[in-house]
């Protein structure tokens, strides 16, 4: 980072999930953004211009509890498909969820958590201001 002035953040996506060779065509997809921020507050709502430098897409796809997942740079979700899936588990054992229960899922990200409740419930509301993550929620959510 020290031989590029002014970035904040180098992501580096590796992902060699089944999952790729579907959405990017291959399972060995490498991508390397750099966004600058000059900012003492964190990055978020892509006030910050990114750059891909390498690879073919600006997106991490995932899957979490079988569903499939796009998170953009700007966004949110649990890093660990594994640990986010046991702890969605754990939500559900704790919440005593419902096919009568409107659920309201707070600071939703790509909206994981509310795609993996909802059909336990008769409604989730989700609730993000980071115009990608919502972006994200609603490609998630097709």
């Amino acid at each position: 980072l020290s031989q590029v002035p002014g970035v904040q953040c180098v992501l580096y996506n590796y992902n060699a999930h089944p999952l790729d060779a579907n959405i990017l065509g291959s399972s060995n997809e490498v991508d390397v953004d750099i966004n600058r921020n000059n900012k003492i507050q964190s990055v978020d709502n892509g006030d910050v211009a990114t750059q891909l430098l390498f690879g073919v897409s600006p997106y991490i796809h995932d899957q979490v509890a079988g569903v499939n997942m796009r998170v953009s740079l700007y966004s949110f979700m649990q890093s660990n498909p594994l640990q986010a899936e046991a702890l969605y588990r754990k939500v559900v054992e704790v919440a005593s969820l419902h096919k009568n229960l409107t659920v309201w899922d707070l600071y939703s990200g790509v909206g994981s958590i509310s795609l993996f409740i909802a059909p336990l419930v008769k409604r989730v509301v989700a609730v993000e201001d980071c115009e990608a993550a919502v972006e994200d929620a609603l490609f998630n959510a097709k």
